[in-house]
């Protein structure tokens, strides 16, 4: 973790537009690296820095959250091109951030994708069964 510094920069610029990214990516690195070393200190080391940085973008986005649903909303599937095409989503998928896909923010897209699902699956039912109905 050589770029520690240039990563922690880019979390405290206020001005970027990506830092919940940065702040994903971080902790992906951190379970990379947890992953990578043997000394058990080590491992607790970087498995900790991995979930501050987790809570810390799972902070941001619930504070984007409660300031504006759907600009938060929308941040989530948004591709950031500072950081390799990748959605917070994806990002908090492969780097298993827990807290940032707890987030009310992440549970309210995952609820409105769910019941989307659900609310398209039983309109088009209750329009399939309109068009093939006797009555």
């Amino acid at each position: 973790i050589k770029d520690y510094g240039q990563i922690h920069f880019a979390l405290n610029d206020r001005t970027s537009q990506n830092t919940i990214v940065a702040a994903l990516i971080t902790s992906k690195i951190y379970k990379r690296a947890s992953e990578l070393v043997k000394k058990e200190e080590r491992i607790r080391e970087y498995r900790e820095r991995k979930k501050e940085f987790d809570e810390h973008a799972a902070q941001i986005i619930d504070k984007c959250f409660s300031q504006d649903e759907n600009l938060a909303l929308n941040i989530l599937t948004t591709k950031s091109e500072l950081y390799f095409d990748y959605t917070p989503i994806e990002l908090a998928e492969e780097a298993g951030c827990r807290a940032f896909l707890a987030s009310r923010c992440v549970q309210t897209h995952a609820d409105q994708l769910w019941f989307g699902h659900i609310s398209e699956s039983i309109h088009k039912k209750s329009i399939a069964n309109i068009l093939v109905s006797d009555a």
